[in-house]
């Protein structure tokens, strides 16, 4: 499964059994939604005063929806981090794609319509094949899974 549809740690505020309106008043002062889609990540709000904020809301629940944020945040950050390990991992392969399409087009340009090439491509680590083909204006790519 990609890491990004991993299920998030189980909530501290579903145990202690908050109602969905305290959950959404508590959220409404601990964070705001932006109006551009930051990946549904909302920007959390520095408490400037704490005991203002203790009186209007239990302390345990602003305690309790905090922990929970916080744990969201970092099941975010694991998530993205191994998303963006995986994308360095690809870099590789991207690039050597492009090399091997700018190769193709620099050939194409050179050639008469009717000549065909000859390639070498890897299929496995240790086996290669080799393949004929007419110059093309279409190339199709396997970026791997």
């Amino acid at each position: 499964r990609p890491p990004h549809r991993l299920r998030p740690p189980r909530s501290f505020v579903g145990r202690l059994g908050m109602a969905a309106a305290e959950i959404a008043a508590i959220d409404a002062q601990l964070f705001r939604k932006l109006e551009d889609d930051r990946r549904g990540i909302p920007e959390a709000i520095f408490i400037d005063n704490v005991e203002e904020m203790c009186k209007v809301r239990k302390s345990t629940d602003i305690v309790a929806r905090l922990q929970e944020l916080y744990s969201k945040y970092q099941y975010m950050q694991s998530s993205i981090t191994a998303q963006r390990a995986g994308l360095k991992v690809k870099i590789p392969d991207i690039a050597n794609a492009l090399a091997t399409v700018n190769h193709l087009i620099e050939k194409r340009d050179k050639k008469e319509e009717c000549e065909s090439s000859e390639y070498r491509y890897q299929l496995a680590e240790n086996l290669w094949a080799t393949a004929e083909s007419p110059a093309t204006n279409c190339v199709c790519l396997w970026l791997g899974a």
